[in-house]
């Protein structure tokens, strides 16, 4: 007679002879060795917590033999909770300190919050723990143990002033007169090429490789940009954001002091959003295994973030990769109701990769299906989207629980004029967040170059503000303060020379001081700016982005010392005084679903669910098919009560089912349309 029981451990299931297990008294885990004794059935397991399910609690307190744990956590199933909840048990119950625990997360705000949810459960150990992103992890072991790394001296540019110097290089290359325009690809592009060649560490050749129709010289070109750049961030002693994590990697695998100093500097290593890993982040993590014990937490099905080098491969092949590992499964999901869910399974269910997603809604059905509708045009989509949203708010729906979704920006225009029209409140959420917009820079620049007199870009854009001083001008009065003994013996000189045909500009920096906090020196040049005028007329809508400005200076008054101010700021910037709409009850939410992941709401609208959108037109490799599948999977899970899907064509699906569709369908006529 056989019999079946599911591991406790890993939850598989185990196919065992009644006759074997009642001579061995024992129950053997064929995948992951797991030994548990013969128990009578009146023997319940003690509960650690139980305010945890029994898959979050087997994941959170496993002690058994695997040094890596995977805990696949479908959407909605409580990865958060999970992983802190494995943290206080290891400090707890295993009696790990607290310092010997790290905790990477993909942002900061992520960060804090889970530091703050530590703290309130036991006193301090969120502060004592490193709780961070993994460029504050590895910044932090660059500080630390700077020793192994030669970069003393060198600055953080971020993507503006990378944008910069890939803007000259581009501009240098010798490009025959009547070559295509797309023999060289755009600065913004060659940007995104620099940084998925980090993340992803591949060369030149094998990125274009990916890409048959690239032009034969494209990446002769590519090449050149690519190396001068890396020469002149050498020359002038720039580190970006992408070199943190790359020489972190290299130490870690070249340096067996540096990386036996890391190893023995913590015990375990925790990892949230497994799925957005990309190689260079798993080329920081496998050195330190299995001297380090590591608990990832992910989700194969909404990895989505390959343009970043992001490699859900890493979920997928984890226990191959880790010998003696082992993957557990959270499938209780807390947040949608099972009609939701059963769309969003459907949809995973004819995937070319298998994600063995199979969740169940902790709340049961609702008896309310997901809705998907059909309309001849854009503005018939967006004069539905509005009376549907004006029937909600009649009906005592709360604006900030709506949220509408679109696979890009530019897709969001009609129905973002349908509703300014209508007087409709929102907000958008995709775009450029005000710490990248151009004036914010723009100060930051000034002050860069005030408290940095070798800092060339800094300078340039700081000085090429003032109305008649270009490049040229501007590099010429760089140079004639390079040999300056000091900085501020640099200032008097650059104020000096100046002074004649810019007053203003060469009296600020005679008299400026740079041995001030932060705070104090950005209030000096916003007086500078507002006494000039150049921001003012450079820039609409002033008086909004004045509001900007007095934001920045609330986070530099954080900071005691500038160098960490524009640290943070570039790297990790601290998103609490960022929070400055603070009326979002009032607003309903326009979004893409790229920034919608890790946010959810009762009601969610998803735009174009449509081939040319859903996919994208640009994804025409399998690999890219199956992202853009998984990607309309985060729009859905979004939802908590009410999903609404729309196209503007019938008969070009490729994701949504006939099944799906018979599901879901709802004719407009049925509305008034």
């Amino acid at each position: 007679m056989e019999l079946i029981y599911v591991c406790k451990i890993c939850g598989r299931e185990n196919k065992i002879e009644a006759e074997k297990l009642l001579a061995s008294k024992e129950l053997v885990c064929e995948n992951c060795q797991h030994h548990s004794a013969l128990t009578s059935g009146n023997d319940t397991p003690k509960r650690w917590d139980e305010s945890l399910n029994m898959e979050q609690e087997r994941a959170a307190c496993y002690n058994d033999r695997a040094k890596a744990l995977l805990v696949l956590a479908g959407a909605g199933c409580g990865q958060t909770k999970t992983l802190i909840a494995r943290a206080l048990f290891l400090h707890r119950e295993l009696n790990v300190p607290a310092e010997k625990i790290a905790l990477l997360t993909f942002t900061r705000k992520a960060a804090k919050e889970i530091s703050e949810r530590l703290n309130m459960e036991v006193a301090g150990m969120g502060d004592r723990m490193f709780v961070g992103t993994f460029h504050r992890f590895c910044l932090d072991l660059m500080r630390h143990y700077s020793g192994y790394f030669d970069c003393a001296g060198f600055k953080l540019i971020d993507r503006d002033d990378q944008s910069a110097v890939i803007r000259k290089l581009r501009n240098d290359l010798a490009i025959p007169e009547n070559a295509p325009e797309i023999l060289v690809p755009k600065v913004e592009e060659l940007c995104g090429i620099l940084s998925y060649m980090n993340n992803a560490m591949v060369a030149v050749g094998d990125y274009f490789s990916r890409f048959p129709c690239t032009l034969a010289e494209t990446p002769k070109y590519v090449e050149e940009i690519v190396a001068g750049y890396r020469q002149y961030k050498l020359e002038n002693r720039l580190l970006d954001f992408d070199d943190i994590l790359s020489m972190t990697a290299r130490n870690l695998t070249d340096i067996s002091d540096f990386r036996r100093l890391v190893q023995n500097k913590f015990d375990h290593i925790l990892v949230d959003e497994m799925q957005d890993t990309s190689p260079i982040q798993w080329a920081i993590l496998k050195p330190l295994y299995p001297s380090v014990n590591l608990f990832c937490v992910g989700d194969d099905a909404q990895s989505i973030y390959s343009f970043r080098g992001a490699d859900f491969k890493n979920v997928h092949n984890f226990c191959d990769q880790l010998p003696d590992s082992i993957t557990l499964k959270l499938t209780e999901n807390y947040r949608s109701s099972q009609e939701i869910l059963d769309i969003s399974n459907m949809l995973l269910q004819n995937a070319a990769v298998e994600y063995k997603k199979d969740l169940r809604a902790h709340k049961g059905y609702s008896g309310h299906e997901p809705e998907l509708y059909t309309f001849h045009s854009d503005f018939d989509e967006a004069n539905f989207t509005l009376k549907s949203i004006r029937s909600k708010l009649r009906n005592g729906v709360r604006p900030s629980q709506i949220m509408l979704m679109f696979r890009s920006a530019t897709h969001a225009r009609i129905i973002e004029h349908t509703l300014r029209t209508a007087g409709i409140p929102y907000r958008f959420i995709g775009g450029m967040s005000f710490l990248q917009s151009s004036h914010i820079k723009d100060v930051i620049s000034a002050l860069e170059a005030v408290t940095s007199f070798k800092y060339e870009l800094a300078w340039h854009r700081f000085l090429c503000l003032h109305r008649k001083l270009g490049d040229k001008t501007s590099f010429k009065y760089f140079l004639a303060i390079q040999n300056a003994p000091d900085h501020k013996t640099g200032l008097q000189m650059m104020g000096c020379n100046l002074a004649p045909k810019y007053p203003d500009l060469g009296e600020f920096l005679q008299n400026f001081d740079p041995d001030r906090p932060p705070a104090d020196l950005l209030k000096d040049i916003l007086s500078y700016f507002e006494k000039t005028k150049l921001l003012e007329e450079k820039y609409d809508n002033w008086e909004d982005r004045k509001k900007d400005l007095l934001l920045l200076c609330r986070i530099a008054a954080k900071y005691s010392d500038t160098e960490h101010f524009l640290e943070a700021f570039k790297l990790d910037p601290d998103t609490e005084v960022l929070e400055h709409d603070n009326d979002t009850e009032s607003k309903i939410t326009l979004i893409t679903v790229h920034s919608a992941k890790g946010s959810e709401c009762d009601h969610a609208y998803i735009f174009r669910v449509q081939n040319g959108v859903f996919p994208h037109v640009k994804a025409v490799s399998d690999d890219e098919i199956e992202e853009e599948r998984r990607v309309l999977y985060v729009a859905m899970t979004r939802a908590r009560k009410e999903l609404i899907l729309t196209r503007t064509v019938s008969d070009s699906d490729r994701f949504l089912t006939n099944e799906m569709v018979k599901r879901m369908e709802r004719r407009t006529q049925a509305k008034g349309w």
